[in-house]
C-alpha cells in the first residue's frame, strides 16, 4: 500500500514539470527542413489545410503562442497559423522569463512598449516617444506562474515618469488582425501631472 502511495506521489511531482515544459508562448527554430524547401504554415492544424504563408529553412525566433496535439500557433505575416512541431525545436532559452526581448501593443489608442529585460522600457504613442526607463527583469507573481510583473526605476533624465506592467501568460488579439497573441499585459504609465492605465498584448520576438 505504501508503495503505491509513494508511486502516485511521485508521479503527481512530477505533472509540475512536465506541464512547465509546455508553457507557451515560447521561442522555437526551425530544424530538419532542406534547404531548398520552406516549413507550411496552414490556417488549421492539419495536413491538407489550405497555406497561408512559409517560414524558412533556417528561420529562428518563432514565437509559438499555442499547441494543439503535434501543431504549434505561430505567426506568418499579419496573420497566424499552424505549423508542423516536428519541424520546430524549442530554443534552450525559451523557458521564464520568457524572452529578453518583449514587444507589446495596443489600440484606440495605438501605443507600444519596448522592454529589453536588464537594460530599458520605453512606451510609444503616435504623439510621443517616451524616455527610455532602466529595468531589471520581470518577477514572477507569488503562487502565480502564468503571471509576472515589471517596474521600471528611475533615472536623472526622466524625473516623474514611471512605468508599471503586469504580462499574464494568455491568448490575445489587437482587435485589428488576425494576429494571436500569447501574453496579456496592462501598463501603467506615470508622467509628471498624469497616470494612464493601458491594455493590449505582448510578442516575444521584435518581428
Amino acid at each position: 500500500m505504501m508503495s503505491t502511495v509513494l508511486r502516485l506521489f511521485a508521479f503527481l511531482m512530477l505533472l509540475p514539470v512536465a506541464a512547465a515544459a509546455q508553457n507557451f508562448p515560447a521561442l522555437y527554430d526551425v530544424y530538419g527542413v532542406a534547404s531548398d524547401d520552406s516549413l507550411n504554415v496552414r490556417e488549421t492544424p492539419a495536413p491538407g489545410a489550405p497555406i497561408l504563408g512559409t517560414l524558412a529553412h533556417d528561420e529562428v525566433d518563432v514565437e509559438v503562442v499555442a499547441r494543439h496535439g503535434n501543431w504549434g500557433r505561430v505567426r506568418v505575416g499579419e496573420v497566424s497559423g499552424w505549423a508542423s512541431l516536428r519541424f520546430l525545436q524549442a530554443q534552450s532559452s525559451s523557458g521564464y522569463p520568457l524572452s529578453r526581448i518583449l514587444q507589446c501593443s495596443g489600440t484606440e489608442p495605438f501605443w507600444g512598449l519596448e522592454i529589453i529585460q536588464g537594460s530599458y522600457a520605453q512606451f510609444l504613442s503616435p504623439d510621443d516617444v517616451g524616455p527610455r526607463l532602466n529595468v531589471a527583469g520581470l518577477v514572477s507573481a507569488a503562487g502565480r506562474p502564468d503571471r509576472w510583473r515589471m517596474i521600471t526605476t528611475a533615472t536623472n533624465t526622466a524625473p516623474g515618469h514611471k512605468l508599471t506592467a503586469v504580462l499574464r501568460r494568455q491568448s490575445c488579439g489587437d482587435g485589428m488582425s488576425d494576429i494571436e497573441y500569447g501574453l496579456d499585459v496592462d501598463v501603467i504609465v506615470v508622467t509628471p501631472g498624469a497616470t494612464t492605465h493601458y491594455a493590449g498584448c505582448c510578442s516575444l520576438t521584435s518581428n
